[in-house]
């Protein structure tokens, strides 16, 4: 006899695989001008991706304005004060001729941190910073008419293996005074840049990080309404920027690969 258990019909399952699909680019939704011509509702589409691609623009643009704003720190206005001084020891003449007992210049740097009021709330005496702390580099020059090529420069390097100090001492041995040239490297935590002189003046900025001297390249092109009405992604110069690039129009990023070109990083002081 026949089993009377109906058992239903079950529909054997799909196994649906996604396939992930790349960012849809502009040239791939933009209809040739034959569709456009064979299809008048072709205008609201093209005006939605039009919308699309503003909208692109925007969402990254305040990508990278909030990146920077939590990249910023609390920053403290304080002044360095630097001392340089010298000293002469005669040395000893019944002494050796050994290096120790010679005649020698000591020449002294050294600096501090002035104190100020204002500042205290955000510095204790374990958190003081260091006077060496705040350059990479010190480098020395002497008469090179004296020293010759080789021989007339004196260099300091920061190390991590030595702790940072209040100064440091360059010792010269001899009898006669000579003139030098003091060159010191800043340790920028973002590196300074100053901008060409007619860049400077456009936008009203001399020294800035890089960060900076875009976010002022981006607010003169919005002031002065200078994006394309019909590309976006083109900006048209003005009579001053064509002054300063011989050009009269580029491409947003290109505009930004002009304006890091005119920048010159600064090494010393």
């Amino acid at each position: 006899m026949a089993d009377s258990h109906h058992h239903p019909y079950k529909k054997p399952t799909e196994t649906k695989t996604k396939v992930r699909r790349g960012k849809r680019r502009i040239q791939d939704v933009v209809l040739s001008q034959r569709v456009r011509d064979l299809v008048p509702e072709s205008g609201a589409y093209m005006e939605m991706v039009e919308i699309e691609r503003h909208l692109d623009m925007v969402v990254t643009r305040k990508h990278l304005e909030i990146n920077e704003a939590l990249k910023k720190t609390l920053r403290v206005k304080r002044k360095l004060r630097l001392f340089l001084s010298h000293s002469f020891s005669a040395g000893r003449l019944d002494a050796d001729e050994t290096e120790a007992m010679m005649p020698h210049f000591d020449l002294h740097i050294e600096g501090r941190l002035l104190d100020d009021a204002a500042a205290e709330r955000y510095q204790t005496s374990r958190s003081r910073r260091k006077f060496t702390s705040f350059f990479k580099r010190v480098i020395v020059e002497l008469d090179k008419s004296r020293y010759g090529p080789d021989q007339h420069l004196i260099e300091w390097m920061r190390s991590h293996e030595r702790p940072d100090s209040d100064g440091f001492s360059i010792r010269r041995f001899g009898e006669e005074s000579t003139k030098c040239i003091i060159f010191l490297f800043l340790d920028y935590q973002l590196e300074q840049a100053t901008l060409e002189p007619r860049l400077a003046r456009l936008l009203g900025v001399h020294t800035a990080t890089k960060p900076a001297i875009l976010a002022a390249m981006w607010q003169y092109i919005k002031t002065h309404k200078l994006q394309d009405p019909a590309e976006r992604q083109y900006i048209n110069f003005d009579t001053y920027m064509e002054q300063v690039w011989c050009h009269s129009v580029s491409s947003f990023s290109g505009t930004l690969v002009l304006a890091v070109c005119s920048l010159s990083f600064i090494n010393h002081v």
